[in-house]
């Protein structure tokens, strides 16, 4: 995986001795509910459904897990100087694992495992993907 963080250079994820655990699978969007009208007659069986010819997305979190792993670094310093360089910055994340681009913001962390003795942890990223129709599939 790689990430672009505002104006920086496109950079992998292993520079911040973190590997990609896993990454969603759904590569299609929710259609708004706004955008979908339905009319449910009694007489009739099932329901009457409008729906626009280009319905428009809903917005949805993307949510990675990472591992980090470093001989002589502590996760916890490494892990939080790195979420401080995502925060209110507009981000692009590269699955190359899934062949997905997503320009995303940062929305939140979540710890994982720590595991005692090492300096391996694993943790959630959950990124905000405001404008589902920029992401681009390759």
């Amino acid at each position: 995986m790689r990430i672009k963080i505002g104006g920086d250079a496109i950079k992998s994820i292993s520079a911040w001795n973190l590997e990609l655990i896993k990454s969603p699978d759904n590569f299609g969007g929710k259609i708004k509910d706004s955008n979908i009208i339905t009319t449910d007659f009694p007489e009739d069986d099932g329901e009457v459904i409008y729906m626009p010819p280009t319905p428009k997305q809903e917005a949805f979190d993307y949510i990675v897990t990472l591992a980090f792993h470093s001989p002589t670094q502590k996760p916890s310093v490494q892990i939080n100087a790195f979420v401080k360089q995502l925060i209110g910055k507009v981000l692009i994340v590269y699955n190359d694992y899934k062949g997905v681009q997503v320009e995303c913001r940062y929305k939140d962390y979540k710890g994982g495992e720590l595991y005692k003795n090492t300096n391996v942890a694993t943790f959630e990223l959950i990124f905000r993907v405001s404008e589902p129709n920029k992401i681009i599939y390759y």
